[in-house]
């Protein structure tokens, strides 16, 4: 089945470009979940999309710049809006979170005006919502193997660092670890590894993939570093499970590529259960 299929170019680039954002995103979403900042990755992917829009008009009045202009805007936009919610978070102190609503209703409103201003262009809005991973162009590609190697380098660089200030803050000043500078550091990972997400499962479940197999991984209640290897695993499996079901089907892809992830975090939580019971059962024996 996979060798037939693997014939096609287009098929390769966006197998070879979901194998790196299903290794990328969970390796940065297991820090998102630890640090409570779930919600925060959906004003990230929002304000892609306005970078998106944004490109899509850049786009359409300067032709040449068409191939990059869609991607390399979005990127920019995620990376502001990231930079904006630790701001406004840090302004509204006693009211971090009206940062969220703020950013989210400023960026998707003017996401939808631009949009639906670009009407009659050759613009695929649902494309960017929801995802079509069969549709990525080698600019994608490029800049997600970029991007790949960008968050992969600073993890291993940087991994000690990021985990202590995760978990605690204080420690990790005291330790004369940069804390500030690891937080400005970690923000713009998310905000890198959002941005290409977003051509993959699209702005509206680009959550769901971050976050889904890092809740499955969890259920395993391993060490931190065995959870990011379970959670890749189980990101990588959604990914190409999702492509192949969404090519034979013709389904859309991004949906299809949460669905299998939700399949598997059921099928990891009732199994975990199952055990559970059975351990309880024998011991009571």
């Amino acid at each position: 089945m996979l060798e037939s299929i693997l014939e096609f170019s287009f098929i390769q680039r966006a197998l070879l470009t979901g194998l790196i954002v299903g290794l990328i995103s969970p390796l940065v979403g297991v820090f998102v979940v630890a640090r409570r900042l779930s919600v925060v990755s959906e004003v990230v992917s929002h304000m892609s999309l306005f970078g998106i829009a944004v490109g899509s008009l850049v786009g359409v009045s300067v032709s040449y710049l068409a191939p990059v202009s869609i991607p390399v805007f979005g990127m920019i936009f995620a990376v502001i809006g990231a930079l904006l919610v630790e701001g406004l978070r840090r302004v509204y102190r006693h009211f971090s979170e009206l940062a969220i609503p703020l950013l989210l209703s400023v960026s998707i409103g003017m996401s939808v005006v631009l949009f639906s201003w670009m009407d009659g262009f050759n613009v695929n809005l649902f494309s960017y919502l929801f995802g079509n991973l069969l549709a990525v162009s080698r600019t994608d590609f490029n800049l997600t193997l970029l991007t790949g190697v960008v968050v992969l380098v600073t993890i291993f660089i940087f991994y000690k660092e990021m985990l202590m200030v995760t978990f605690d803050e204080a420690f990790a000043r005291i330790s004369g670890i940069p804390a500030r500078f690891m937080q400005f550091l970690f923000v713009l990972l998310m905000a890198i590894t959002i941005s290409v997400m977003v051509r993959a499962v699209g702005v509206m479940l680009v959550t769901g993939l971050m976050i889904i197999p890092v809740a499955a991984a969890v259920q395993m209640e391993k060490g931190f570093k065995q959870t990011m290897g379970y959670a890749v695993l189980f990101s990588e499996l959604s990914i190409i499970l999702g492509l192949v079901l969404s090519y034979y089907f013709d389904l859309a892809s991004g949906g299809t590529i949460i669905l299998v992830s939700t399949v598997l975090f059921v099928t990891v939580f009732l199994a975990r259960k199952m055990g559970v019971r059975r351990s309880v059962h024998t011991g009571g024996v």
